[in-house]
């Protein structure tokens, strides 16, 4: 992962701590502002927490009596003490979880990696349908491209309840694919569902990082409601210990029903051969894909 994303992403967690803990401070200002009577309480047992002469058997006994006057204050007077308030409470915005004894990356930090990843992700957002214009294709295939893009605004409308849950757009490079995969994230997004729009050769680099370290960065892309993976094809060529991950990432979509959408430069047979038929049966499935064939060419040269 690049070092850089890392660092920002790292700022931002680091950020989201600290304005959970500023939060909560002025919280408790305008508690004690309207109860000074528990401010001096609250001062008194941090005067005990740091006095080094009092030794530890007796800091907890005072500490816990002054804690029984804390709790009796608030009860009688039907308060409850403001509770610190995290961006995301599983890992306390400190970005990293223990599981089985080992220290992973939060689910959290991983979303904020992909986002970081794509640069272009401000050009996504405002890629919709509303945008599409279907007469910068040539006249012979514009009926074509139309019923493709009816068929993809017609999918976001109704999704999750499509009868197909997957989609795959295979053609030449510039002929729209990325440009309708952003629409579908566009609109996904703005129905409130959790989508990730990523590269395929960023896909893959956390799949290697997977592979070889063990960085759990992968949860997040098996749980999204969508999927959307751009350019499969165009990555470097990986070994075979990736090719189980990629398997594994998709296998587990599939058997979950999470919908994954894909654009390719790749034929359906080129799929087969650079992906193995176990992730090409689960990606070219007709009983739960639907392959859309563009054709054209680059619109980006004219």
């Amino acid at each position: 992962m690049d070092a850089y994303v890392l660092e920002k992403v790292e700022e931002k967690i680091r950020g989201r701590n600290l304005r959970a803990r500023q939060n909560l401070n002025e919280r408790k200002k305008a508690l004690f502002s309207s109860h000074p009577e528990l401010k001096a309480l609250e001062d008194s047992k941090r005067l005990i927490i740091c006095d080094p002469r009092i030794n530890k058997d007796e800091k907890t006994a005072k500490i816990n009596e002054i804690d029984k006057k804390i709790n009796a204050y608030l009860s009688e007077r039907n308060i409850v003490m403001p509770e610190i308030k995290y961006f995301c409470p599983i890992c306390s915005d400190t970005g990293y979880v223990t599981k089985n004894g080992t220290v992973e990356r939060c689910s959290c930090f991983t979303k904020l990696i992909i986002k970081e990843s794509n640069t272009d992700d401000s050009a996504i957002e405002n890629q919709n349908f509303d945008n599409f214009d279907e007469n910068i294709f040539a006249p012979e295939i514009r009926q074509d491209i139309i019923k493709i893009r009816d068929y993809c605004k017609k999918y976001t409308e109704s999704f999750p309840n499509v009868k197909r849950p997957n989609t795959v757009l295979c053609g030449n490079t510039g002929t729209g694919k990325t440009f309708l995969l952003s629409c579908i994230y566009h609109e996904l997004k703005k129905k409130g569902h959790s989508v990730i729009f990523i590269t395929a050769g960023k896909l893959f680099d956390i799949l290697r990082k997977y592979a070889f370290n063990k960085i759990n960065d992968i949860d997040v892309l098996i749980s999204a409601d969508m999927l959307i993976i751009d350019d499969m094809g165009t990555e470097p060529v990986f070994n075979n210990i990736t090719l189980e991950y990629t398997f594994m990432l998709i296998n587990e979509r599939v058997r979950n029903n999470k919908p994954i959408c894909i654009s390719t430069n790749l034929t359906p047979d080129e799929i087969k051969a650079r992906y193995t038929e176990r992730i090409a049966s689960r990606i070219l499935d007709k009983n739960t894909t639907y392959i859309l064939p563009l054709k054209g060419e680059d619109l980006r040269l004219k």
